[in-house]
């Protein structure tokens, strides 16, 4: 895929959703974040599993007109009702910890082209000493 559409259909993607999240659902969040599944589909599906980015593509495009079918007729709703509140918060607090451990990760463990130590303003070991002295 060429990366300047690929730039192009997130960037334009995350807007939208943004917008109708924000005027029709009435309420305002931004929903870049929630596109990880870009990346998990790159790393992950693509390149470690050697799937074809279409068929990646077409796996991504059904899982959300499943989650719009289960929006829709409000089974979602009913699932997350369903859930005890321990349950949702733990669930909102593991991602949160994933997301900031991932910064204690080095970019070479995890990317095929290796940036040079110049390229991080502090080390990794400096930025977990930060995270684990504002998680405690």
């Amino acid at each position: 895929m060429p990366a300047d559409g690929v730039v192009f259909a997130t960037c334009i993607s995350a807007a939208a959703a943004t917008l109708v999240m924000g005027l029709y659902a009435n309420y305002p969040i931004a929903l870049a974040p929630g596109m990880s599944l870009n990346a998990y589909f790159t790393y992950a599906v693509c390149l470690n599993m050697h799937v074809p980015w279409q068929t990646a593509l077409a796996v991504v495009f059904f899982s959300g007109v499943a989650f719009l079918l289960l929006t829709v007729t409000r089974v979602r709703e009913q699932i997350v009702n369903g859930m005890p509140d321990c349950l949702k918060h733990s669930t909102a607090t593991g991602i949160g910890m994933f997301i900031a451990s991932s910064d204690c990760v080095t970019p070479s463990s995890w990317s095929r082209t290796p940036l040079p130590s110049s390229a991080w303003a502090t080390s990794p070991t400096r930025r977990c000493k930060r995270l684990a002295s504002a998680l405690s």
